[in-house]
């Protein structure tokens, strides 16, 4: 089982996911208790964009191993992935239970709110990621996204001011800025910043 593992992960650290998925099954094969085998199929799984059958690896991980509780963060990203957002924050919601401080279990569960069009949630998930890390553009960019789908202009344009003070020249930032600031009627301000 070990000369398989070791070639599995080199494999994967190749980008050859196929070979990698390969050993993975032969060391399953070899040892069906065998976690690190079951973790790296998902993983091989997960490489290859065959997010569901990555899903069904984790979750045989958890059965194995109720203490592997970061297996729930891996299922969220695989059904995240696979566009079943529902299932997604379900398992993110799992693993927050366990783990309040992983500021990209906050990132996951507001993108996967935002993408079933539940904004408030995903506003909420945002915030609760930059109270982790105020300094993380990403969460600012988020949070604001979600206040323009919901029509609150102020705090978005607050947010997009947060992001912008971290990272000046972040062209989504800049955009999203002139973009709603055209919205709010303030075209030489929008204007400005698009003719930068």
């Amino acid at each position: 089982v070990g000369a398989y593992h070791a070639r599995n992960l080199e494999h994967a650290r190749n980008r050859r996911f196929k070979e990698a998925l390969a050993d993975a099954e032969r060391m399953i094969a070899l040892d069906s208790n065998y976690v690190e085998g079951i973790l790296a199929e998902g993983q091989a799984h997960f490489d290859l964009q065959q997010y569901e059958e990555a899903v069904k690896s984790f979750a045989r991980v958890m059965r194995k191993d109720t203490a592997l509780y970061t297996m729930n963060y891996s299922i969220a990203l695989s059904h995240l992935r696979a566009n079943k957002h529902t299932d997604a924050v379900r398992y993110i919601r799992r693993y927050l239970r366990r783990d309040k401080k992983m500021k990209e279990a906050y990132e996951l569960l507001g993108a996967a709110y935002f993408n079933k069009k539940q904004y408030d949630s995903a506003g909420t998930a945002f915030g609760d990621y930059i109270k982790l890390d105020g300094k993380a553009v990403t969460g600012w960019l988020n949070r604001a996204s979600c206040y323009m789908q919901l029509g609150k202009a102020a705090p978005a344009l607050a947010d997009l001011d947060e992001a912008l003070k971290r990272d000046p020249k972040n062209a989504n930032g800049q955009l999203n800025k002139a973009l709603l600031l055209l919205r709010m009627n303030r075209k030489d301000e929008g204007c400005r910043i698009l003719q930068q």
